[in-house]
């Protein structure tokens, strides 16, 4: 017997990560740019502040491909419904991120 022989209706979360991965990743985009464009326009010394936000930057879009890769796998999902494959790759996914 499942969940959805119960009359449970599925759960599928995928959306929500999805566009809040994408928005936190487009909006550091534009101020990125801004920024550049700044330093173009009115030129100023390459400061620590400069540093510390661009090393910030390439961390958080390191994550990018990684939240997506699980979405992929079935972050958002029931696990009843994955099949036994994808947990174990999602696990795996996890324990080396």
């Amino acid at each position: 017997m499942t969940w959805a022989n119960c009359g449970f209706p599925l759960t599928d979360n995928t959306a929500i990560p999805r566009f809040l991965t994408g928005t936190l990743f487009i909006l550091p985009v534009i101020f990125m740019c801004i920024r550049i464009l700044n330093k173009f326009v009115n030129p100023s010394p390459w400061g620590a502040d400069d540093v510390c936000i661009f090393i910030g930057f390439a961390c958080a879009t390191a994550l990018v491909p990684i939240v997506y890769r699980l979405l992929a796998i079935g972050l958002g999902r029931d696990i009843w419904t994955l099949q036994p494959y994808k947990i174990t790759e999602f696990l795996k996914v996890i324990s080396e991120h």
